[in-house]
């Protein structure tokens, strides 16, 4: 039978499964901070290997003290979404971090924006859902 709960049930499975398809073909801004301190700059080269969309270079930045670096991001929902940065520090520590992996931090980048912040010790990224940063990778040694 059904009645009017099935209908009303329906119609919210429909709005969000609607809700969702939106979010995911949406497309996401990135904001990666220099926050090694002052007077010292990140040099960071970022790119997208998704071979479906092509590889998407974004070159090479170099970000003053709490400096931003920003993109758009239009991610596909059937293929995982990747990003990679080469930065180095003023020491001259060198590494390459996979920034973003759209499996790995879909859900932390709600709102559809993603933060890293880049700390002399480490690379986090902000948890958007709870407000606060997470660990991503440590600076090699």
């Amino acid at each position: 039978m059904g009645g009017i709960g099935s209908h009303v049930n329906a119609v919210l499975l429909f709005a969000l499964a609607a809700l969702l398809i939106f979010q995911v073909h949406a497309d996401y801004m990135m904001y990666l901070t220099n926050n090694l301190g002052p007077g010292k700059d990140l040099t960071a080269h970022c790119r997208n290997d998704n071979i479906r969309a092509g590889i998407r270079d974004l070159g090479t930045h170099v970000l003053k003290f709490s400096q931003n670096f920003t993109w758009v991001s239009p991610l596909d929902p059937w293929q995982n979404t990747t990003y990679w940065c080469d930065m180095t520090k003023p020491n001259s520590a060198r590494a390459t971090f996979n920034i973003y992996n759209e499996t790995r931090d879909f859900v932390l980048c709600t709102g559809a924006e993603c933060y890293w912040r880049v700390d002399e010790d480490a690379i986090y990224i902000h948890d958007n859902l709870h407000k606060h940063w997470v660990l991503q990778y440590h600076w090699p040694q």
